[in-house]
């Protein structure tokens, strides 16, 4: 067995059981888990019941009770642990990104933004950390002492990763997808600890474009890769050929039409733009498989229950549709540049069929949005209130906190007991746990952290606001389905009608990506195309009904909203 490689098994296919595996496979002394934040930490280190640990915590207890297993959050944590002599336990250390690599004030890297260059850049270095600094024709150096950690010396502040990467034997990487940019703190700081067991752990390794894969593959494949142009028959590419991978496995797309349109005008033409289409795809397929290795919920577990994906198309708001066909007239949008016009204008509109009332834009004057309270909000309380009504739990996910805002009011009117994941919740682990011992009925999840939690015992999940990304979908549907769900599962999307959002459900979210179908080792039919949101924006001109016969007033829905309050009250109250 390979001492580092790539687990890229599908949601919900055992990854966690995988690891702690691994650990005992290869008899690791000290071992750091990476894992997401809300899956690893809770609201303090008090002692806490079995059922009210985080996720990981948990499935340690489960398949390593045997082992010590560490919380290590900060430099504190650190410092803390260490024996007479220096050393770590032996043992599972639990941390998450940002504590690794960015928290107490870790300060490793000059930032790339243009506020940081040259001369600016030396000027705000030194005012972050109080130092001085001289002139000498010209040049601005600084005067100062740094701090030195295992050997080296660190000009600014290290990380946690720094000062404690060479304890560590093993290190397991949850997740790993998200740590595909090599220019980020986060990515350079694991590119540096080099201990001898490596593993990544991720259902969607290539999100986006397939160079997403391309600093995780180096990690694992390449002893010291971040050093320059290392490369082994495992991977061929050093860090700095990035260029050369793009050469070979990048697809590129030209606008035809705005080609023309640039030498019809006398204007420079658009430069071709990287696609999501793989190139080459066996000769990358026959790289990888040297690493990484897929499998899907299907192959880990062949009597795995159903998914069925359905969707309920309902119509807009009055006051949404007017300040949509607003926004869907493209010299409305105020910018200039008109790429960044053409952009703007998609998130404008898919903004509006999740957020109406919340976003910035909702200011054109006798176009307001009074209320997020529309058909699309009335009919997901309504299957949330027949799900509690049947005594079953719903999970529901949105890319918009506006939109969970207001489902979040309402239900707290009703006095529905709910639980809530996303970026502002500090105590994730709480709110799964509370929604796993069926304390709440419904959970409230942003669809960017919907990742690495497990609601095998919840079969029904609403989607009431979708992402570009078939990744982001994907990642959604496998926190209840999951390889132990022990009845089939459902997952209903909620859509406005004639928007951009139906196009895209259509054309991207419910379809495997080039980049999954080939990480699964499959042929890329013909009929599995990159879409570009500007195509789907292009198609919706066709489709947009501006007949307001085809929309229901917000204020009609606020009318029926007692009654539909007393709806998922007296379910509550029966349960």
């Amino acid at each position: 067995m390979l001492d580092s490689g790539l687990l890229a098994w599908e949601m919900g296919g055992g990854k966690t059981l995988a690891a702690f595996s691994l650990f005992y496979l290869k008899n690791a002394k000290r071992a750091l888990f990476i894992v997401p934040k809300g899956t690893s930490k809770g609201s303090d280190g008090a002692e806490v019941k079995f059922n009210d640990l985080p996720q990981w915590l948990k499935e340690a207890e489960k398949f390593a009770p045997d082992v010590a297993v560490h919380n290590l959050f900060s430099h504190e944590d650190y410092y803390n642990l260490l024996d007479e002599q220096g050393n770590l336990p032996q043992g599972i250390f639990l941390t998450y990104p940002h504590a690794l690599f960015n928290n107490g004030g870790a300060f490793e890297n000059m930032p790339k933004s243009k506020a940081w260059r040259d001369e600016a850049g030396e000027e705000k270095f030194c005012k972050k950390f109080g130092l001085e600094y001289i002139e000498e024709h010209g040049v601005k150096y600084t005067i100062g002492i740094g701090e030195e950690v295992n050997g080296f010396f660190c000009v600014a502040k290290p990380s946690l990763s720094t000062i404690s990467k060479h304890q560590f034997d093993m290190v397991m990487v949850d997740e790993a997808h998200l740590m595909c940019n090599p220019h980020s703190n986060i990515t350079r700081g694991l590119l540096r600890m080099q201990p001898k067991y490596r593993y990544a752990m991720t259902a969607t390794p290539i999100p986006n474009y397939v160079y997403n894969i391309f600093p995780i593959m180096g990690w694992l494949a390449v002893d010291d890769w971040r050093l320059g142009r290392r490369r082994t028959p495992r991977w061929h590419y050093g860090l700095p050929e990035i260029g050369r991978f793009k050469s070979a496995h990048v697809s590129k797309e030209r606008d035809l039409t705005a080609e023309e349109l640039a030498d019809k005008f006398d204007e420079p033409a658009p430069q071709p733009k990287d696609s999501a289409i793989i190139s080459q795809t066996p000769q990358l397929l026959y790289l990888l498989r040297k690493t990484c290795g897929y499998m899907s919920k299907k192959q880990i577990n062949p009597d795995i229950v159903n998914c069925d994906i359905r969707t309920l198309k309902v119509p807009m708001g009055t006051q949404q549709h007017a300040l949509y066909a607003h926004y869907l007239q493209r010299s409305n949008i105020p910018i200039e540049n008109h790429l960044a016009k053409a952009m703007t204008q998609q998130t404008y509109l898919r903004c509006l069929c999740a957020d109406p009332h919340g976003v910035k834009y909702n200011n054109v004057p006798g176009k307001i949005v009074g209320s997020n309270y529309n058909p699309k909000t009335v009919s997901i309380l309504k299957l949330i209130a027949d799900y509690i009504s049947k005594n079953e739990q719903v999970v529901f996910v949105g890319f918009k906190n506006g939109q969970i805002d207001e489902i979040r009011r309402r239900l707290e009117v009703a006095g529905v007991r709910h639980s809530m994941i996303r970026g502002d919740v500090k105590d994730q682990a709480s709110e799964a746990n509370r929604f796993k011992a069926e304390d709440t009925m419904v959970m409230l999840m942003n669809i960017f952290c919907a990742q690495a939690h497990s609601f095998e015992n919840c079969k029904h999940m609403i989607i009431g606001s979708l992402e570009w990304s078939y990744g982001k979908f994907a990642q959604a549907c496998g926190r209840v389905h999951r390889i132990n769900s022990p009845e089939d599962v459902d997952v209903t999307v909620v859509l406005h009608e004639h928007t951009i959002e139906e196009l895209l459900f259509e054309k991207i979210a419910t379809k495997e990506d080039g980049a999954t179908i080939c990480m699964k080792g499959e042929h890329v039919n013909s009929d599995v195309k990159s879409v570009d949101p500007s195509e789907l924006l292009a198609q919706h001109y066709d489709t947009f009904s501006s007949n307001v016969n085809d929309v229901v007033d917000e204020e009609e829905c606020e009318k029926h909203w007692p009654e539909l309050m007393a709806k998922l009250r007296n379910e509550m109250v029966t349960l």
